[in-house]
């Protein structure tokens, strides 16, 4: 994959390391995800991505480690090292972080976040977003600025995920993806930036692996949507929030 280096676009650049490393699919066969097993999921995507200038994403990259007492020097260098590589201003002084959020304390239109898995905060404007909630995963496009305790986002995205790790990007989303995952069911969390089929066809909230055959899940969260009728051919489920603030039965 390339990218320009200059004005990076996080939401597809996340989406899209989000599918490619399978973790936007759930399957109860295979053993729980941990921080740890998409650390390494992500930074092997990561080295398949290169910017315009040729340089790879992983010369410009951070994801914390899992911070353990007994690496607690370790980690913090590594968070000190990635903070210098970024300390001056300019064209090729930045570097690209996801980490998951800790803590927001709000000032204004400021942000500060705690970072988990290390002493560093980051800085973010919040002129027209919400800010990161903790449990959040935060991709940002950072620099070291003077002054500054950490790091200040030139440009960031957050994506709120379930317990599977899976990224939930409405709080009806999280509601089905969650009662999903209670009933320990197989399923796929469609990326809307990495969608191959036909544009005219919506994109479903989920695919759900139901017995030999998938269920497409939607859920309507406007009134243009519930009125809008599914062009697909497949086995469908649907949600119209604007009518019912429940989660409907799920297929059985």
């Amino acid at each position: 994959m390339h990218i320009e280096a200059s004005g990076m676009y996080l939401t597809k650049m996340m989406e899209w390391m989000w599918s490619t490393s399978l973790l936007n699919a759930r399957n109860p066969k295979y053993a729980p995800r941990d921080y740890d097993a998409v650390r390494k999921k992500l930074l092997q995507t990561a080295a398949t991505v290169r910017f315009t200038n040729d340089d790879r994403l992983t010369e410009k990259w951070w994801m914390p480690q899992r911070f353990t007492k007994g690496k607690k020097v370790e980690i913090n260098q590594a968070a000190r090292t990635f903070a210098e590589q970024v300390a001056e201003q300019g064209p090729d002084r930045w570097g690209v972080m996801i980490a998951k959020v800790r803590a927001a304390r709000i000032q204004k239109k400021q942000a500060i976040i705690a970072l988990a898995h290390t002493m560093l905060d980051l800085h973010i404007t919040i002129d027209t977003a919400t800010a990161p909630k903790p449990g959040d995963i935060i991709i940002a496009r950072v620099c070291k600025r003077a002054g500054e305790s950490g790091l200040t986002a030139l440009e960031w995205a957050a994506f709120p995920v379930t317990e599977a790790w899976i990224p939930a990007l409405s709080e009806h989303e999280r509601t089905l993806l969650s009662a999903l995952e209670e009933r320990n069911a197989s399923y796929v969390k469609p990326m809307p930036t990495t969608w191959q089929v036909n544009e005219d066809i919506r994109v479903p909230n989920c695919i759900l692996r139901y017995h030999e055959q998938s269920i497409w899940m939607f859920i309507d969260e406007t009134c243009d949507q519930a009125n809008q009728p599914l062009k697909t051919q497949r086995k469908s489920w649907r949600w119209n929030t604007t009518q019912f603030s429940t989660l409907p039965e799920l297929p059985s």
